[in-house]
């Protein structure tokens, strides 16, 4: 199982977003979507899911995702953009509306059970009545995650999730995104701009600027001229304790 990007092109007017961009995420992956502000990501994140009409395919599992409609699109994708949502509901009000994409007239006792069921493996179950606006910042990160798992998708799009969020909680965050790759065997494509953090946490990366590919790859075979190209800046990148870390020239 594996979603694939062939030649995705998309313009907003005549400004020309995203330019031929192709590659292929794996189940039980983590794919990092990496570049500078104004590379495309997001916009990539947004026709992947439905929400933009781009040129160019996408397929998973043999089907074109671009000729479905977006309610058929939401039951294989889930996308969450940096906002989590209406601030004047509670948790489980926003994590149960997530689960619109499967209902028909209105929720059925198993859409709540599904969701008592999230919350609890995510230990946010204290959270349950709290608005979203009343939560701090890790534990509304939880939340989307909460949001994207209550889709039942098999596709997770997750855009900067570690915004505004101090060293612990981003690292709780990965941790958790990356066991729920393992449990669920899901495809997490995720839009950051910590290398670092990628280094540590993505089976693949793929570096957007100006809207193309400057590379899609594993981190064993990264090029230090690839972080260059992408970012305009130079970068050392070492192994430390059997991990990779880039260091910029200063």
């Amino acid at each position: 199982m594996s979603l694939e990007v062939k030649n995705m092109s998309f313009s907003y007017k005549y400004n020309k977003i995203l330019k031929d961009v192709s590659f292929v995420a794996k189940k039980g992956e983590l794919l990092a979507l990496l570049g500078p502000n104004g590379a495309g990501k997001t916009t990539l994140l947004k026709c992947i899911s439905g929400l933009l009409k781009p040129f160019g395919e996408v397929i998973f599992d043999g089907r074109l995702l671009n000729k479905m409609s977006f309610k058929e699109i939401s039951k294989i994708v889930s996308y969450f953009a940096q906002s989590s949502g209406n601030s004047g509901l509670s948790v489980f009000e926003s994590i149960l509306l997530s689960r619109k994409p499967h209902i028909k007239n209105s929720f059925s006792a198993k859409d709540y059970a599904i969701v008592q069921s999230i919350i609890k493996m995510l230990n946010i179950a204290h959270l349950s009545l709290k608005k979203l606006d009343h939560i701090s910042g890790g534990e509304a990160q939880k939340v989307r995650i909460a949001q994207l798992l209550a889709q039942e998708s098999k596709i997770l799009l997750i855009d900067e999730p570690l915004n505004n969020l101090d060293l612990k909680n981003q690292i709780e965050v990965m941790r958790l995104l990356k066991s729920l790759i393992v449990q669920k065997n899901l495809i997490v494509i995720v839009a950051m701009h910590d290398l670092n953090i990628a280094f540590n946490y993505a089976d693949k990366l793929l570096f957007l600027r100006d809207g193309y590919v400057i590379d899609f790859c594993s981190l064993e075979q990264l090029d230090n001229c690839v972080i260059d190209k992408t970012y305009g800046v130079k970068m050392d990148i070492l192994n430390q304790k059997g991990k990779k870390i880039c260091i910029p020239y200063f």
